[in-house]
């Protein structure tokens, strides 16, 4: 009833808005007296001229406003900003993740490690501590009321944050949480910002055009079948400045109830301030569209060219085991074999443009019988060549080169991934795992017999033997490959109270905890096929 409700809010607000009949030239007007110091002014210059090398633009001599901060060098903001994720390092002695009679408390935030930007730094700050707050709230309300088994997603209280964009001209990211606490109750708060002065940007910033996005939300989530409801409701977060949004160097991403859709930036250029995109740095990410296609300049000429990935079926009749990809750029084409074997859908898997400081590199994930595989391959000298494949994928948002979460298989603890971070910058195509730390988020076993573990104070120093019963609920944290130590919340009863700790996981014919087969040590190990 409430979603039927929401639809027919919506729908009223489209038909108002539609029918008010604008002109472009009162659109614009209108926005340049609405938007903030910030507002970036007009240009007739090409977009694709600064995809590469960021550029500094003047300001519109005639706009009383004044411009957005200039884009001065290209700064690589990624050594400086990083995602707290939880399961790294430092959240072993964190109090913000914990579990009481089955409601999950689970809170990140981005850490600024300098004060480059200390505007921006305040703003962002400021965010999380809000955030929090209600987070907090949320989970002592649900923690008072007890878990009701029949709303029990609803009952969970998390906050998961996703970077889209970070450098020195624009910042941007999207957090996933519990319906009520969004704004409009969709699951999704998004936040972007100028970087040097910390002023917010909103969708009203960016769109010039409301009719030109509204046909292409509609053309491109009718081709990727998301529901109506959901396109009806990114077309009035449009059409009102908003919605929830992410930009990337290429495209904006738009969010509804746990969707994302990307429109192009070359597919809604004459809609939109074309200087929220492009002016990338050194190093980037880019997503591939849904449909295996890209409009980037690759060669640094001003012209982008069109990206394609055209897949060969083993069976032109049954379009899913693929024996080759042909890579497009412009006019070229290039068939590829090596690696490439099973199934491959741009559509649900990871496909990926990376811009390193020698090269550009192309990651296909493709299903084998195994599993999953990541594929790469390498740009150079006017062709594609092989980099190698490993058993992994990128995990959430990859948006830093130097720093990707990824997911690994480890089969420690059951049919089961962990992820970590690694760097892809150096020149072979390859992850290069930074420490030595994989981390879990959610998987909760019981020990199956008593089990010593090492305890471990607030300071996180070693505090002793911590001696655990059998049938005592744990969590796992994080597994160290260098030491062989695994790392997990121990939890006492329903009070929710829980201690650190560690216990060495060795494998020789199989995998053991202190010297006992997984297998014998704890209840829930989870397992596929």
């Amino acid at each position: 009833m409430k979603k039927a409700l929401a639809v027919l809010l919506s729908m009223s607000m489209v038909l108002a808005l539609s029918g008010c009949n604008r002109s472009e030239e009162t659109k614009r007007t209108k926005r340049t007296k609405e938007t903030k110091d910030t507002e970036i002014s007009e240009t007739t210059e090409d977009p694709y001229i600064s995809m590469i090398e960021p550029s500094t633009t003047e300001s519109d001599e005639t706009s009383d406003t004044s411009p957005a901060p200039e884009l001065k060098e290209s700064v690589n903001l990624h050594s400086q900003v990083e995602l707290k994720t939880y399961g790294s390092a430092e959240l072993i002695n964190d109090d913000n993740f914990t579990r009481v009679d089955g409601i999950t408390y689970e809170f990140n935030r981005i850490r600024f490690t300098t004060d480059q930007f200390p505007e921006l730094r305040k703003e962002v700050d400021s965010f999380y501590d809000d955030l929090e707050a209600a987070l907090t709230k949320r989970f002592e309300e649900r923690k008072a009321s007890g878990i009701n088994s029949d709303t029990y997603y609803d009952d969970q209280c998390y906050a998961n944050t996703y970077i889209y964009r970070d450098d020195s001209y624009i910042f941007s990211y999207i957090v996933k949480t519990p319906e009520d606490l969004s704004s409009d109750n969709d699951g999704c708060i998004s936040q972007a910002y100028w970087s040097e002065t910390g002023e917010e940007i909103s969708l009203s910033d960016i769109v010039t055009n409301d009719d030109i996005l509204s046909e292409k939300i509609t053309s491109l989530g009718q081709k990727y079948n998301i529901p109506d409801e959901n396109l009806l409701r990114m077309k009035v977060g449009v059409q009102n400045g908003t919605g929830d949004f992410a930009l990337t160097y290429d495209g904006l991403y738009l969010f509804d109830d746990y969707l994302e859709l990307k429109l192009p930036f070359d597919q809604i250029e004459k809609g939109v301030d074309s200087r929220f995109f492009g002016n990338a740095p050194e190093m980037y990410f880019l997503d591939f569209n849904l449909d295996g296609t890209l409009k980037w300049d690759m060669d640094g000429d001003g012209t982008a060219e069109d990206i394609i990935l055209e897949p060969k079926f083993e069976n032109p009749n049954d379009s899913i085991l693929v024996t080759s990809v042909v890579i497009h750029v412009g006019d070229e084409a290039f068939e590829v074999k090596e690696g490439i074997w099973g199934e491959f859908n741009p559509e649900y898997g990871s496909f990926y443009l990376m811009k390193a400081p020698d090269a550009f590199y192309i990651y296909m994930l493709v299903g084998v019988d195994e599993g999953i595989e990541e594929v790469g391959y390498k740009y150079e000298n006017g062709t594609w060549t092989f980099t190698g494949n490993w058993e992994n994928g990128e995990y959430d948002h990859p948006y830093d080169p130097q720093r990707v979460k990824m997911s690994t298989y480890f089969g420690n603890l059951g049919t089961n991934y962990m992820f970590s971070y690694f760097d892809m910058t150096d020149g072979s195509g390859m992850p290069k795992h930074l420490g030595d730390l994989y981390y879990e988020t959610s998987y909760y076993l019981a020990t199956n017999t008593d089990l010593v573990f090492t305890a471990y104070n607030k300071s996180g120093a070693p505090a002793g033997d911590l001696k655990v019963a059998a049938r005592t609920i744990i969590q796992v944290i994080a597994f160290d490959t260098d030491s062989n130590m695994l790392y997990v919340n121990v939890y006492s009863g329903k009070t929710g109270e829980y201690g650190y700790a560690s216990i060495e996981m060795q494998k020789d014919d199989t995998w053991k905890v202190g010297g006992i087969p997984v297998e014998e040590a704890f209840l829930g190990l989870r397992y596929s096929g």
